[in-house]
């Protein structure tokens, strides 16, 4: 219809919208959006197409809304295993921070205890003072080499015939000095 046309029919329904179709024809829908007076569509021809159209569109939002879910599902199923495994870490994580958090606390409460400790000690006996002193220990062990019968006629020569192998190892302890 031309403008005139729609003109008068959109003055007749108060609250229509005067609009003009893809091809320039103008057309009135109602308030409800229904098409009042003529009908911008034409010809039967255009009206199947539009609804085959409307049909297709109807079928492709069935499939994406079907792709959505099939996503969804292949998105759950591979974050589940990996969500379980990162809060089982983390729950590993939360026992080991406790333990320590625990033997920190121990450590503190045994500090302590000595500190008290040595300020006792050291009102009653006086300072104290720990060196370390470096001993030099000798042992005797059965020669490897003659098994500790000294040899032929004592010729082992590395216990010189005495069935012992003696070996000196320097060792360090500390000592406690009050003053």
């Amino acid at each position: 219809m031309n403008y005139q046309e729609a003109s008068e029919v959109a003055k007749r329904n108060p609250g229509s919208i005067l609009s003009r179709d893809e091809s320039g024809e103008f057309y009135v829908r109602g308030p409800d959006g229904q098409p009042v007076g003529g009908s911008p569509l034409k010809s039967p021809g255009l009206a199947h197409e539009l609804k085959e159209k409307e049909t297709r569109i109807a079928q492709l939002e069935q499939e994406l809304s079907k792709l959505r879910l099939h996503v969804d599902a292949e998105v759950e199923s591979r974050l589940k295993p990996r969500l379980e495994s990162i809060e089982a870490e983390w729950a590993h994580v939360q026992k080991v921070k406790t333990q320590l958090q625990q033997q920190v606390d121990q450590t503190e409460t045994s500090l302590r205890k000595l500190r008290l400790l040595e300020a006792a000690y050291a009102e009653r006996f006086g300072a104290a003072e720990v060196k370390e002193v470096s001993v030099t220990v000798e042992s005797r062990d059965v020669c490897s080499r003659c098994g500790g019968d000294g040899g032929v006629n004592g010729g082992c020569g590395k216990c010189d015939g005495t069935g012992w192998a003696i070996s000196q190892r320097e060792t360090v302890r500390e000592e406690v000095q009050f003053k």
